[in-house]
């Protein structure tokens, strides 16, 4: 999972908000104007931006999980020992992944597409998990061709993320759900 995420930051070596607001003086747009005292809400890593690590691991760990299950709608709750008496509740995995994800956006570590990023390679790389480490191929299912980025989207089916829409023949997405459970 981070040598995907890894691989992306050391090819594309995206620039940070900090980078980019500081810097957009000198970036050759003349419709963007510098802030050299910016500052985000968070220390920022020293790594590239794209693509970013926290939405990769947490689409990663509920995409395994939606497989896992075979739903990704599970009500579930968490805690941390940093925020006494704070309790985050989520519906599905893929509402805690997104919340994930978003929290770097608002503290200033990445740029929408950097998660947006990190969310298609996390949904891969979970696939991959369940499909060749985790679970096993019924006789007679179909493997996936095309995109391996599906999200489940309630009780209306499924979500193609390469493509933006419920998946559809025309966009190469094929995985077939029967109560909630691949086949």
């Amino acid at each position: 999972m981070v040598i995907a995420l890894y691989d992306s930051k050391y090819t594309y070596h995206g620039w940070r908000p900090v980078t980019a607001v500081r810097a957009a003086d000198d970036d050759g747009n003349p419709d963007t104007t510098g802030d050299p005292t910016w500052t985000p809400l968070a220390t920022t890593a020293l790594d590239p931006s794209y693509a970013g690590a926290h939405a990769e691991i947490s689409q990663s760990a509920a995409t395994t999980l939606r497989d896992v299950f075979g739903t990704d709608r599970l009500t579930f709750s968490l805690t941390n020992p940093s925020l006494p008496g704070i309790v985050r509740t989520f519906e599905s995995f893929s509402q805690a992944a997104d919340e994930a994800a978003a929290s770097r956006i608002y503290a200033g570590q990445h740029f929408r597409y950097d998660e947006d990023a990190g969310q298609t390679i996390g949904d891969q790389v979970g696939d991959f998990v369940f499909d060749h480490i985790l679970g096993s191929v019924p006789h007679g299912s179909r493997r996936v061709s095309g995109h391996a980025s599906h999200r489940r989207t309630g009780e209306s089916g499924e979500y193609c993320r390469p493509c933006r829409r419920p998946a559809r023949a025309d966009c190469g997405t094929t995985r077939a759900f029967s109560n909630g459970r691949r086949r």
